[in-house]
């Protein structure tokens, strides 16, 4: 009778597990909405220059803010300083908040940031479709460089 009991409850487990692999999690990100890589890059040159980081959402008929985070690690030679910023659909880099300096880690290490950057309506948002694309470089010289680690992107409406 115990095998029988044994039996009936492992196939409830199995058919509970199923069922909650079919259900998407209430944090899944549309892949439009989301950038990783893990490729390791370099970017050079004087601000403001496409750092090759898009996400894209859909506004709905009326216009809301939307929220682009980014997080990258980083390393940087010592007295250089770097600005990043997010081109609306193409526009101008928007600079607000995103200064790069020289990392408080050791030398050789990565250190790592997180920007984040509200849009409003009046910033070049439109109705449907608009990408958001990392832009930056350096505030001295053409020859000032960042290089970038890991790093993600994600745009969410407000």
């Amino acid at each position: 009778m115990k095998g029988l009991s044994m039996k009936k409850n492992v196939i409830y487990l199995a058919i509970v597990c199923v069922a909650l692999a079919c259900v998407p999690s209430a944090d899944a990100v549309p892949a439009n909405q989301l950038f990783q890589t893990f490729d390791e890059q370099l970017l050079t040159g004087l601000c403001c220059f496409s750092w090759n980081a898009s996400v894209s959402v859909v506004e709905p008929s009326a216009l809301v803010p939307v929220v682009v985070t980014g997080s990258t690690e980083y390393h940087l030679q010592p007295l250089v300083f770097i600005q990043a910023g997010l081109s609306v659909n193409d526009g101008p880099c928007l600079v607000e908040s995103g200064r790069f300096e020289e990392p408080i880690s050791l030398e050789n290490q990565l250190d790592t940031r997180t920007l984040q950057f509200i849009v409003e309506p009046g910033q070049g948002l439109h109705v449907g479709s608009n990408t958001f694309t990392v832009c930056g470089g350096g505030l001295v010289s053409a020859t000032d460089s960042i290089g970038i680690g890991a790093n993600t992107l994600e745009v969410r409406l407000k």
